[in-house]
């Protein structure tokens, strides 16, 4: 492990400081949605990171620790699911009784369908 450690500052490439990995590497596909990855890029370029150093800590957490994170278990994913679920009932009830209270109030007619407007749908893309 010394032996490692006083080599650490050789392995960094010289490409943005990460460090090299010693021995062969394998390419890993993965199947992700589409507007999932555009936004999940623009998020980790802002950070200054990528898919492959995001990929290549977890891998390494996971064999180092032996475990799954915990934010990666089914029991949280669940958790954040229910949460999800719980956030667009919520959003659905206030936006029908919002809109009971404007056809009853005669501002729209009842058979009108109502628009979300744009600060609307930008509230519901960050929790759906």
């Amino acid at each position: 492990m010394e032996q490692l450690e006083q080599d650490e500052p050789a392995l960094k490439s010289k490409r943005r400081g990460r460090p090299r990995t010693r021995g062969a590497t394998t390419q890993m596909n993965v199947r992700v949605d589409r507007e999932l990855k555009i936004r999940g890029d623009e998020v980790l370029r802002a950070a200054g990171t990528n898919p492959t150093d995001i990929v290549s800590r977890l891998w390494s957490y996971v064999a180092r620790t032996e475990s799954v994170p915990e934010f990666l278990t089914d029991e949280e994913i669940q958790k954040h699911d229910e949460e999800l679920r719980r956030l667009k009932t919520a959003i659905a009830e206030a936006r029908g009784m919002v809109w009971k209270t404007l056809v009853d109030e005669g501002i729209f007619l009842e058979d009108t369908t109502p628009r979300l407007n744009a600060d609307e749908i930008q509230l519901v893309k960050q929790y759906w």
